[in-house]
């Protein structure tokens, strides 16, 4: 990724904020916008990985 898109995709990720109980988040969907990374790639990557991250402290799992 060129430093020219990777400067886009994180400018579109800041001015879209996404908040958790007054916390600013990042979701899934953003990690993949902003990596230009196909649909669902961070989510597969973090389910393979769960087990070094904290419920709470590194993620929120949000249902609907």
């Amino acid at each position: 990724m060129s430093d020219a898109n990777q400067n886009a995709a994180l400018s579109r990720l800041l001015a879209s904020p996404v908040e958790h109980r007054g916390v600013r988040v990042v979701t899934m969907a953003q990690v993949d916008e902003a990596h230009e990374r196909p649909t669902e790639t961070a989510s597969r990557n973090f389910r393979q990985n769960r087990n070094h991250f904290e419920e709470g402290v590194d993620f929120f799992e949000i249902q609907p």
